[in-house]
């Protein structure tokens, strides 16, 4: 049974990308869980943003692996970190957060059906998208399905 889930990101600079985070979120990181090489930020009560310096996540890689540089390729891509939100204007008051803290606009607002969404890099060019789902499926059986398994 999954409990919960954790995101193990690696950042170029771990102060800059936490503030960042934390900024665009409105999430701290937890002080008891972080160092000077990692910030464990909860991005909701089973969602959990790992930030590792780039050292540190090499530190959990099979022997030759190396870390992806998003800006090394920016025609390819590692992930996409996607975070539901509750309505449609905060996902424009997350991009706006997350252009004023230092993000660069990704493929910008669209929809997708009837989804309000928004993507944009964080400075260490990690793609995230904002999503607005107004969808009675998710709001009904799925998410009743959700809270039974994490239950």
């Amino acid at each position: 049974m999954i409990k919960s889930i954790y995101v193990s990101l690696p950042v170029k600079d771990l102060e800059a990308s936490t503030e960042f985070i934390s900024k665009v979120f409105g999430a701290e990181k937890i002080s008891d869980f972080s160092s000077e090489t990692t910030s464990l930020i909860p991005l909701n009560p089973v969602i959990f943003l790992a930030l590792m310096t780039e050292q540190k996540f090499s530190g959990y890689l099979k022997d030759g692996t190396i870390v992806a540089a998003p800006e090394a390729s920016p025609t390819a891509v590692e992930t996409m970190l996607a975070v539901n939100v509750d309505t449609h204007d905060e996902v424009e008051q997350v991009l706006a957060r997350a252009l004023q803290s230092g993000g660069q606009p990704w493929t910008g607002v669209f929809e997708m059906g009837t989804s309000h969404c928004a993507t944009f890099l964080d400075p260490d060019g990690h793609i995230w998208e904002v999503i607005y789902h107004p969808n009675p499926y998710w709001e009904g059986s799925l998410q009743n399905s959700v809270t039974a398994i994490t239950s």
